[in-house]
């Protein structure tokens, strides 16, 4: 098992990702920085199904960042960022990805 620690804190979204409307074709993100001690995991889920990687045009950055390339009319829908690490998990609030001119 891991050995908890003094220092170690439950994790906190710091900079939870905010609504989008983004143009066909080009790039998009979704910003979730999270702290906590042992780093946390970052999970999206996207319409509630968690989001698994690989997945053609998205990439998940390190720290949390979503990375669409090119951002196309799948991609749109409710998203949500998860922190996870053993002293407990952060939600941070649904946001919406969406087409501009839908």
């Amino acid at each position: 098992g891991t050995q908890l620690t003094l220092e170690d804190t439950p994790p906190r979204i710091v900079d939870p990702p905010q609504d989008l409307v983004v143009a066909q074709g080009t790039k998009a993100r979704l910003r979730c920085r999270v702290e906590g001690h042992p780093p946390p995991e970052v999970t999206w889920l996207k319409d509630g199904e968690v989001l698994g990687s690989p997945q053609p045009h998205l990439t998940f950055l390190p720290g949390g960042t979503l990375l669409f390339l090119p951002f196309l009319p799948p991609h749109q829908g409710v998203y949500l960022c998860r922190a996870t690490n053993p002293l407990g998990v952060a939600t941070s609030q649904q946001v919406t990805l969406a087409l501009a001119g839908e």
